[in-house]
This record gives structure tokens, C-alpha cells and sequence, in this order.
């Protein structure tokens, strides 16, 4: 189980841009912060504070937009919320092992002004029992009002020779406010 704890945080300093003016936002250490701890292990013993862990963290986002990163497992999974997300529920499990690195270009024509209608990230896929498998995706995520109007629903790989930039962010601005977001789990169209 996580634990969720409540912290006052400044994620701009003086001199920066405001957020909801940037359309990039960061994924490293110094644009998050922790706000969850898993509390128990896999057969779901509690574990001593000493032995927990952080497991949910909040990245700068845009405008109302945060963006959370669940570390509770070696699948690490996304969310794209308004509003302060406390559990596992929310999350949009990536299928694989890996992780989101980098940055969250916010995309849409209100974008600059903090509502943005996509979400464009990088996402390293790493499983150890297959360690020639590793690559690198643009992920393409429709932002809507809700959990059941945003998800993760396209995967461009990068390879040598092929631009995934302009064909993640072609996807992103003909098909992210159109999209329909399918049950939670269905898994992203690789493109």
C-alpha cells in the first residue's frame, strides 16, 4: 500500500518562466517530488519505515496539469491529473518494464496557456530478462476531463532513420482530441 503525505512544494523559483507559459516540462529528480511511499511488500507485509521506499512522485506540469510517476514496481506507470493522485488506481500502467525519462511536451492550441490536449514523453523499455530488447518510444497521451477521457493511445518508436518526433507529434495534433480512450488496460497502438 502507498502512503500519500501532504507537502507544500514551490516547483517554480524566481526568474523561471511560469509553467503554464511553457508547452516542455521536466521528468528528472529536480522537477519532482515525492508524495507517496510504498509501505508494504510484494505479500503485503508492512515494511519498516526504514525499509520503504518512494514509490509515487509529482512532476511539474502545465497549468492545472501534474504529472505523476508510480516507481512501485519495475512497471512504472504515468498519470496525467488535475487533481492530486494518492493511490495506484489512477495510474496508466506502462506494459513493460522501463522508464518515462526526460520531458512532457505539452501539445493542443491552448497549450501555451495551460490546456493542453496531448502529451508527448519518452519511455525507455528495459526488461532485464531480455536485455537485447531494449528501445526507446515516444508515448502520445490524450488529456481529457477525466480518467476515462485521458490515456496513453499510441507508442512511436524511435529507430535510426525515422523521424518519431514529427510523426508523435503528427499523431498528437490529428488524433489526440478525437481519440476515444478505450476500458483501463487497453494497451497503446504501436505506430
Amino acid at each position: 500500500m502507498i502512503r500519500p503525505f501532504v507537502a507544500a512544494a514551490v516547483f517554480l523559483s524566481a526568474g523561471m518562466i511560469p509553467a503554464a507559459a511553457q508547452t516542455i516540462t521536466g521528468v528528472g529528480k529536480a522537477d519532482c517530488q515525492v508524495v507517496g511511499w510504498l509501505e508494504q511488500d510484494a505479500d503485503g507485509k508492512p515494511l519498516a519505515k526504514k525499509d520503504q521506499v518512494p514509490a509515487i512522485s509529482r512532476c511539474r506540469g502545465l497549468g492545472e496539469w501534474g504529472v505523476y510517476l508510480n516507481d512501485a514496481s519495475e512497471h512504472q506507470g504515468i498519470e496525467f491529473s488535475r487533481v492530486p493522485v494518492k493511490d495506484n488506481d489512477g495510474f496508466l500502467w506502462l506494459t513493460g518494464f522501463g522508464t518515462v525519462v526526460g520531458r512532457i511536451e505539452w501539445k493542443g492550441p491552448k497549450a501555451a496557456a495551460g490546456w493542453p490536449d496531448a502529451a508527448i514523453f519518452r519511455f525507455i523499455w528495459n526488461d532485464p530478462d531480455q536485455p537485447d530488447h531494449k528501445r526507446t518510444t515516444l508515448g502520445v497521451a490524450r488529456l481529457g476531463d477525466n480518467r476515462a477521457t485521458t490515456c496513453i493511445f499510441a507508442f512511436v518508436e524511435i529507430k535510426k532513420g525515422r523521424d518519431a518526433y514529427a510523426i508523435a507529434d503528427k499523431i498528437a495534433a490529428d488524433e489526440a482530441i478525437a481519440h476515444k480512450c478505450g476500458p483501463a488496460g487497453t494497451p497503446p497502438e504501436q505506430r
